[in-house]
């Protein structure tokens, strides 16, 4: 490239001294491009300036433009125009002005490298403007290329060459994919790692925390290499016998508080029969009925709370209650039996369901059964009496009715009813009364027996 651009560049020079002596000369102009035709290269386009903007001598179709030419400038300049090289040539005087252009196919001409069949790219630089002369890169995106630049020594002029790189090679490959590699190696480690020494005997550990019998001396994670998780275990086992121990503790305190606590029930219980056995042996030695039945009113309903008691011991061994039936049950009986001793026979029905009494409930439930059928007895022996306790739609209430045809309407200020009204309001609960059927009854809270 450089010999071909300076050899037309010396015949320019030439052809401008030719065309400079005689610039009106027609056989001037031929002469100087006699000489163009000897040296310069194919298709080069040019102009040859004398003093006038018209050019004496050209081979271009266009009209070109005299360059205005610098005082400071150095008498070759080369530069880009477009896509084509143009050199600008004057003499020392700068009266005549040669002006040359290449294309870039005249360039490519110049600078193609013979019997190189391997792909690649040429470009001519001009203060960094490249001019592509030749391209025949692939321009895939995976593509490689490498590039190698070298001054032609005209002006700023340099010539760059782009060949293509081979494929990655597999040291390539590894040092590209190295990261990558030991990224994915560090996870594995990592959760090898952790799925071993951790994830694994915690599974382990929370497997035997849900199995584990308090008291158990063997080890649960024998076999486990990680310390911490060794001393997690050993922590928990020594908690797990503390709190067996506690366990040991609080049950002992609570059987001996049971035993004591039966223990002052049937002392209560006791106590209640010696107190009514006392009044039944007072009550004989009395001659006048009306002291004889205030007696046994007495007596009725101190066995009426010895028999609460006696169930309440019941309830405390098996934890479920006083049973309804039962209690109901043996205060009926009682009932009949006082009454038959001191006043003849007393005929009662009952009807109970299945459920169980709070002894909350069932103390002011005996008391008020023990005064609705005194008062029903008292006022007339020979009508029936019916007791019930019949679970309502919702579980947990059952209501309680005395019912008799005997039963007297409330009567404000009466010591019995205010007893009556008292007792309900204790049971939290509003006394219902059918005058029609002689019925007294209430709502009741009761535990569904087992």
């Amino acid at each position: 490239l450089a010999v071909e651009l300076s050899s037309d560049i010396t015949a320019l020079r030439e052809a401008l001294y030719i065309v400079q002596q005689a610039p009106a000369d027609a056989a001037a102009c031929t002469r100087a491009q006699t000489v163009l035709q000897r040296r310069q290269s194919a298709d080069l386009q040019y102009a040859l300036f004398s003093a006038s903007a018209v050019p004496p001598c050209t081979n271009t179709t266009t009209t070109p433009v005299r360059p205005v030419v610098s005082l400071l400038a150095p008498d070759l300049s080369i530069k880009r125009v477009g896509n084509d090289l143009e050199v600008i040539l004057y003499l020392p005087d700068q009266a005549s002005v040669a002006v040359a252009r290449y294309d870039a196919r005249v360039l490519g001409t110049f600078a193609r490298p013979d019997g190189y069949g391997a792909p690649y790219r040429l470009t001519v630089d001009i203060d960094g403007a490249p001019i592509v002369v030749i391209d025949r890169i692939d321009p895939s995106v995976l593509a490689r290329t490498e590039s190698v630049s070298m001054p032609v020594g005209l002006g700023t002029l340099a010539l760059t060459i782009t060949v293509g790189n081979p494929p990655f090679g597999a040291l390539e490959a590894l040092i590209t994919f190295l990261p990558l590699l030991m990224w994915a190696s560090a996870a594995a480690i990592g959760f090898y790692v952790v799925d071993r020494l951790l994830i694994k005997p915690l599974k382990k550990l929370r497997i035997a925390v849900g199995t584990y019998e308090p008291g158990s001396s063997r080890r649960i994670l024998a076999d486990t290499p990680t310390v911490e998780i060794r001393e997690l275990e050993a922590g928990f086992t020594a908690y797990a016998d503390r709190l067996a121990e506690r366990e040991h503790e609080v049950e002992a305190a609570l059987a001996k508080q049971m035993r004591l606590t039966r223990e002052v029930h049937h002392r209560v219980k006791n106590n209640l029969q010696v107190i009514s056995s006392l009044i039944s042996l007072r009550s004989r030695d009395v001659t006048s009925p009306d002291a004889g039945s205030a007696y046994a009113a007495i007596q009725r309903r101190v066995d009426a709370l010895a028999i609460v008691h006696r169930n309440h011991y019941a309830e405390l061994e098996a934890n479920i209650g006083i049973e309804a039936k039962a209690l109901l049950s043996e205060l009926v009986a009682n009932f009949r039996v006082n009454a038959k001793a001191t006043e003849g026979d007393v005929h009662i029905s009952l009807a109970v369901s299945p459920v169980s009494l709070h002894q909350d409930v069932a103390t002011p439930l005996a008391f008020l059964f023990t005064e609705l059928a005194e008062m029903a007895f008292l006022s007339n022996r020979a009508l029936p009496i019916t007791v019930s306790l019949i679970q309502t739609a919702v579980p947990a209430f059952a209501r309680f009715e005395v019912a008799s045809l005997a039963l007297p309407t409330s009567t404000p200020g009466q010591a019995s009813f205010r007893i009556i009204e008292g007792l309900a309001r204790q049971l939290r609960a509003t006394l219902d009364h059918d005058v029609d059927r002689g019925a007294y009854s209430l709502e009741v809270a009761v535990l569904t027996a087992a």
